[in-house]
């Protein structure tokens, strides 16, 4: 009994150190997850204020393009009326209102695409908050609820955000573009030209962008498999050093202390949450209704008429008049 005692008492203790090194080794892999998904919020925030920043730049270069146009156009219009037998008609005055046309379409070109940039600019910030929930989501059963990191990360993706809109802003509201001395076929030009480099440009800056988040995605992905190395690593040795070496250990109590050991492993991992609503749905289960007692069956049918003869006899006997003497 005193050796068994022994064994115990020390399983115990090698059970407690294990304990103690597995939430020690969870407080460092919370503390790695979050300084990755920190370093990776500061850089994709970066890259969205860099993106947006492209974006605007590429739609006020072909707003200035078309308000050089437009006003180029209304001066030679002016220029026109005040040259004597201009009429109404001729290539000149054709040539005007086809620029004007393409003025208004590439207006509406303008909005289109300050629109637009609401959506694209939402839809990459979305991406970037999957990327990172997608890291916590592959730790969250091992180090427990990662909500207060990922919280933190999209904070940091909001503050990046919110500075690059207003370096954005400010610097919005410039002079606007002055019309030019030249020709109606030359600003015609001018003015494709200009939206074929708002394309091109807008096309490039979701390149660059595309490329960073999908570097970051590989940096996310190479962490989080890093941290799941350690973690498993780290629950060989604790069930190596609780299963220890004594060979005169009996099976069925390694059982009982490895069983134990994963129990209390799982509870340092398990969500607050989940653990109240176990209690909830254990507080409202309803009890087993009690079970009804059922007649007890004869064993042959002779018994069962004896068991109904008798007690019919004996009323018949109880109510016949005494015999005289």
């Amino acid at each position: 009994m005193g050796m068994l005692g022994s064994l115990i008492g020390d399983s115990q203790r090698r059970l407690a150190s294990a304990e103690a090194h597995h939430e020690k080794v969870v407080k460092q892999a919370r503390e790695h997850l979050t300084s990755l998904l920190a370093t990776q919020s500061e850089a994709l925030g970066s890259a969205l204020g860099a993106y947006a920043e492209a974006l605007t730049n590429a739609t006020e270069s072909l707003e200035e393009a078309v308000n050089t146009t437009k006003v180029a156009v209304e001066q030679q219009e002016k220029a026109a009326a005040n040259k004597p037998g201009d009429g109404w008609g001729g290539p000149e005055v054709e040539a005007r209102a086809r620029l004007s046309a393409k003025v208004l379409i590439m207006e509406r070109e303008t909005r289109r695409l300050s629109r637009q940039q609401s959506r694209t600019m939402e839809e990459a910030k979305r991406q970037t908050v999957d990327t990172f929930e997608d890291a916590a989501s592959a730790l969250s059963r091992k180090i427990g609820d990662a909500s207060p990191i990922l919280d933190e990360a999209k904070a940091s993706l909001e503050s990046s955000e919110a500075a690059a809109a207003a370096g954005i802003a400010g610097k919005k509201g410039g002079e606007q573009g002055k019309g030019k001395a030249a020709d109606v076929d030359s600003l015609a030009k001018a003015l494709v030209a200009a939206k074929n480099s708002t394309d091109i440009k807008m096309v490039f800056a979701q390149m660059q962008f595309d490329a960073q988040a999908e570097t970051a995605k590989k940096d996310l992905t190479k962490g989080v498999a890093g941290i799941l190395g350690d973690l498993s690593a780290a629950e060989k040795e604790e069930l190596k050093s609780v299963h220890g070496s004594d060979a005169d250990m009996p099976t069925i109590l390694k059982s009982h202390i490895l069983k134990s050991h994963v129990v209390k492993m799982q509870a340092v991992t398990m969500k607050p949450v989940e653990a109240k609503k176990q209690t909830a749905a254990a507080a409202q289960k309803p009890a087993a209704p009690a079970a009804v007692a059922k007649p007890a069956l004869a064993a042959t049918p002779a018994a069962a008429i004896a068991a109904v003869a008798k007690p019919a006899a004996a009323a018949a006997a109880a109510t016949k008049p005494a015999a005289k003497k």
